[in-house]
């Protein structure tokens, strides 16, 4: 039944909002709001929150951060609970680094996240295997005054467990054992997996059982002192040669750790040594899986002042502008890649044409599709989708009916498209 009227209160709306959130019926959720809007009605922050709410029931991490643009593109300011449901439905959706993204973002536009984002934030380290961003997060909460209650313990122990940090795991239980705190079946596990491992962890188990037994001045540390710890790396004793300081930085780049990557990359440049153009493109890479958009083309210039820059470049570029939803980036990239004499491949198609869809670009979006038929890339059936839908809106039916050719000539189906 439709809630179109004047008749119709926002209190009717919220109400029909949170039936949507119970039912997991997200469609009907964004229905909702285009129906008020229609009838002159725009909703507030808390029905967009209720509608968010739906979305992240049901794991439609998409829609939940489109609605949070919309708050913006309104001048609405989204709080705490709406930043966690988007986080949440990022985070639920296999969507990790979106989410540690946002919960970043949180901070920048100054927000003090509260203790359920900061949970939120650690599953979702769990899940990239973030181990040592989880235990930056707990300690983080100690720092501004949020004692970490038992899921966020267990949330790090998870992502210890995951990357087999079993030092870490057992710190962390010893640390919920000293604040009282329980753990359900998969920590108990962890920690159980941790303890069976014990005798094969070496001197370094040895020499934390000392520390955390000794009472000394690491008890200024605070709360999880054990765990941190074991964050810095070992101080050198020796000053490595260029190829292995190379090897060293390309393995770091490769195991997902870009920050010590990145600091790697900076001793080197600080001791005279100019890394290898594939560390550097390794190290690109790491940024680009981490999200960190600011450094990948920071590092995208460094390529560019040596001459470096090929299609996997760009690539990890753009890929990182797309992961924190910086379209704009991402389509300035790709409009100077010929400029460089690098060609786009399939990926850099797909990742544009999905920038311009967001920010809702249709004329170039048809033109970037003409430009991957000119490259002679084999686009995919969800690109058939999307440039179709670019079609629509700038009523090019020449094209629609062009690419509708194409797809029976590679024998796609056209209702896999329509």
């Amino acid at each position: 039944q439709s809630l179109a009227g004047h008749q119709q209160t926002a209190t009717s709306y919220l109400e029909a909002l949170k039936a949507c959130s119970q039912g997991c019926q997200w469609r009907r959720a964004l229905y909702l709001l285009e129906e008020m809007r229609a009838w002159g009605q725009p909703p507030d922050e808390t029905l967009y929150s209720e509608a968010i709410n739906a979305c992240q029931r049901s794991r439609q991490w998409g829609a939940a951060l489109e609605l949070l643009a919309q708050m913006w593109g309104h001048v609405l300011q989204p709080d705490e609970v709406v930043f966690c449901r988007v986080m949440s439905a990022c985070q639920e959706g296999g969507q990790w680094m979106k989410a540690l993204q946002l919960f970043d973002m949180m901070k920048k536009y100054r927000f003090e996240p509260q203790a359920a984002a900061y949970r939120t934030a650690i599953r979702a380290c769990e899940d990239g295997d973030q181990w040592r961003r989880a235990l930056e997060l707990l300690e983080e909460m100690w720092h501004v005054s949020l004692q970490p209650d038992a899921l966020a313990y267990r949330g790090a122990i998870a992502a210890c467990k995951v990357c087999t940090r079993w030092h870490e795991v057992l710190s962390l239980a010893e640390e919920m054992q000293q604040y009282g705190l329980e753990h359900d079946e998969t920590s108990f596990s962890a920690v159980v997996a941790a303890g069976d491992a014990k005798q094969h962890l070496g001197p370094v188990q040895s020499a934390r059982s000392a520390v955390a037994s000794a009472g000394d001045a690491t008890q200024q540390l605070g709360p999880a002192q054990a765990a941190r710890s074991l964050l810095p790396l070992p101080p050198r004793t020796f000053a490595p040669s260029a190829g292995t300081a190379d090897a060293e930085l390309r393995a770091t780049a490769k195991s997902g750790d870009w920050a010590q990557a990145l600091k790697l990359l900076a001793e080197l440049q600080t001791s005279g040594v100019r890394p290898s153009l594939l560390a550097c493109q390794d190290t690109l890479g790491s940024c680009s899986q981490a999200g960190r958009w600011v450094e990948a083309l920071q590092l995208l210039e460094e390529l560019q002042s040596r001459d470096f820059l090929d299609v996997r470049s760009f690539n990890y570029a753009i890929r990182a502008c797309e992961a924190c939803l910086q379209w704009g980036h991402a389509t300035k990239l790709f409009d100077t890649m010929p400029q460089h004499g690098v060609k786009p491949d399939l990926q850099t198609f797909k990742m544009i044409l999905s920038a311009l869809e967001e920010l809702e670009l249709w004329e170039r979006l048809v033109q970037a599709f003409a430009d991957l038929r000119e490259n002679d890339v084999q686009p995919d059936v969800e690109m058939y989708r999307t440039a179709m839908k670019a079609c629509q809106h700038v009523n090019d039916w020449e094209m629609a009916l062009r690419l509708l050719g194409d797809m029976r000539g590679r024998g796609i189906q056209l209702d896999r498209v329509m």
